[in-house]
């Protein structure tokens, strides 16, 4: 049995600039694609932190997917 997988690193989401993080985008053959978003918080970083992940979560959610 094989299952087909493709991984998007989703590059638009995230900005570099202002936060260290990877949105993927997982679609499996026949199902709905889903996002996965991993990021680091350093110690010493500010509330502007917070501000650019709620900014990348917006952007996710009105991209339509899981």
């Amino acid at each position: 049995m094989s299952v087909d997988i493709t991984v998007t690193q989703l590059h638009s989401i995230v900005d570099p600039n202002n936060i260290e993080a990877l949105c993927l985008d997982i679609m499996k053959e026949n199902c709905k694609s889903f996002s996965v978003l991993c990021c680091y918080r350093p110690p010493s970083s500010d509330n502007t932190f917070f501000t650019s992940l709620e900014a990348i979560i917006a952007k996710l959610d009105s991209s339509g997917n899981e």
